[in-house]
């Protein structure tokens, strides 16, 4: 039985647009909503003007902003006079209704002008992959999605250049796998094996008793390892193109196990 993947497509919908002509005023406005908004200082941008005391995200460093006494909207971090980085500025709440409001999906990590290098330096001031896997030990009470980018700039910055995998890049994606990527795999996995050499049946095995003879049988720390080894090997040429390491990671790792699972099979 093979595993198939299906790709659902939005439905598109039809709209029946009427022409109208403008009147001098209405071209004056529109041209207005043509400019960007920005706040008081000219900076652009990438959310809308939030009242003070209002928690917003950014959309680049992925934390959520707070400013008690201004009205405040997410810039791109600059450094500011006393050397500390700025995420955000004084804007104007009457501009959200005369300027157009940034399309936030634009402003994540665009690998068009995004020097991931630059960004861990700078924001996070980490300069190896293990520095990564230290602050991220250090920081797991931060979203989820924070982790993840940070993680696919270190994988963009550092990963085909990384020599030898230390031992605690291994022992935390290896920690990853097991606690959480596994789960992904399991149903696609019990629908496609039967562990006859545990049960005859195994339609009714629990999730917690296919993890273990998966992690018992064939997703060894050595097994990781070499997987490891084989992705940094196999993306060496196409590196950059690769828009996330970390989730295409989790996919070829899970093909891997499946390859480990057939060629235990066909012993």
């Amino acid at each position: 039985m093979e595993i198939i993947y299906i790709n659902y497509n939005s439905m598109s919908k039809h709209y029946v647009a009427t022409r109208k002509i403008a009147t001098v005023d209405e071209k004056t406005k529109n041209n207005i909503h043509q400019k960007p908004l920005k706040s008081t200082s000219g900076r652009r941008c990438l959310t809308k003007c939030f009242p003070n005391k209002e928690k917003y995200l950014h959309p680049i460093i992925m934390r959520i902003m707070y400013e008690n006494a201004d009205n405040t909207c997410a810039i791109d971090p600059i450094i500011n006079n006393y050397d500390e980085m700025k995420y955000c500025d004084i804007c104007r709440l009457e501009d959200n209704n005369k300027y157009i409001i940034p399309n936030e999906l634009n402003s994540l990590l665009l690998d068009y002008y995004f020097n991931p290098n630059d960004f861990l330096d700078r924001i996070y001031k980490l300069y190896t992959f293990d520095q990564v896997i230290k602050w991220t030990l250090e920081n797991e009470h931060l979203p989820f999605g924070t982790i993840k980018r940070v993680h696919n700039c270190a994988w963009k910055a550092f990963g085909d250049k990384l020599d030898n995998i230390s031992d605690s890049l291994l022992d935390y994606y290896y920690d990853v796998a097991k606690t959480k990527w596994i789960y992904d795999y399991i149903d696609v996995i019990k629908n496609k094996y039967s562990f006859d050499f545990i049960i005859k049946d195994n339609s009714n095995l629990p999730i917690k008793q296919i993890h273990d003879i998966l992690i018992d049988k064939f997703l060894s720390q050595n097994f990781f390892r070499q997987t490891i080894q084989k992705y940094l090997d196999v993306y060496q040429d196409e590196w950059s193109d690769v828009k996330s390491h970390y989730g295409n990671l989790k996919n070829f790792i899970f093909k891997e196990l499946l390859r480990e699972i057939n060629y235990f099979n066909e012993k």
